[in-house]
């Protein structure tokens, strides 16, 4: 990990391969990403999950944009990608985790610790995506205070796996319950934020979720 007098940098995990999906275009988010990061005055480079080679040591903030995959299980050894992430993790680097990452390193029950919650195969799911305005509950926590409901056009996933932990940020309503989308976790000093937003690149579009990713790269790089 860098140290606070270097400037910031990123590396933006894409899914590719065994962590790519037939429904997400990683290509296309994580371009998003880089850019959005890059206005923020976060340097950021894209690694593909099928690389075989990692240097995250230089690294302030290692942001997973990535999906479960479907390759069979002989391909679960070359798991290059899931052992770089993990070993951030353990050594206190903070991560972001968009969208199909709460699926990613399903292989392994750490990745669901790191995060304080994960996708559940048979019971989590999504309405179909459309534009609505989600709600903003995290009002004590730095990411979120004095940030109101937005407008998001997104999948919204539901019925999401959460550790009791977690600090739930952002939450939508479906079937007459709220579901969180967004939360903040802070354990022995290393910060993750999962943010389940970032379906397709029209979700980096709206000004609610541009101000949201940039306060959550500000507290996960203490900035804030």
């Amino acid at each position: 990990m860098s140290t606070d007098q270097q400037p910031p940098t990123a590396v933006v995990l894409t899914g590719v391969g065994r962590y790519a999906d037939p429904w997400h275009d990683f290509a296309g988010t994580s371009a998003q990403i880089v850019a959005l990061l890059g206005e923020l005055g976060v340097s950021a480079r894209v690694n593909g999950t099928d690389e075989a080679a990692f240097a995250f040591d230089d690294v302030s903030l290692l942001v997973v944009d990535a999906g479960g995959g479907s390759t069979p299980a002989p391909e679960l050894a070359h798991g290059h990608a899931r052992e770089a992430a993990l070993a951030f993790a353990r050594a206190g680097g903070p991560v972001l985790a968009t969208h199909a990452a709460s699926n990613t390193f399903f292989e392994t029950p750490e990745w669901a610790k790191v995060l304080g919650g994960r996708w559940v195969p048979g019971t989590s799911m999504h309405p179909p995506l459309d534009t609505t305005v989600v709600r903003v509950v995290g009002a004590d926590h730095p990411i979120t205070a004095g940030l109101g409901d937005f407008e998001a056009t997104d999948e919204r996933y539901s019925y999401l796996e959460t550790a009791p932990d977690v600090t739930v940020l952002v939450t939508h309503a479906h079937d007459e319950q709220d579901h969180p989308l967004v939360w903040a976790r802070e354990r022995a000093g290393a910060r993750v934020v999962y943010d389940a937003f970032g379906h397709d690149p029209r979700a980096y579009a709206l000004a609610g979720r541009i101000e949201l990713l940039r306060r959550e790269v500000d507290w996960l790089l203490r900035r804030t």
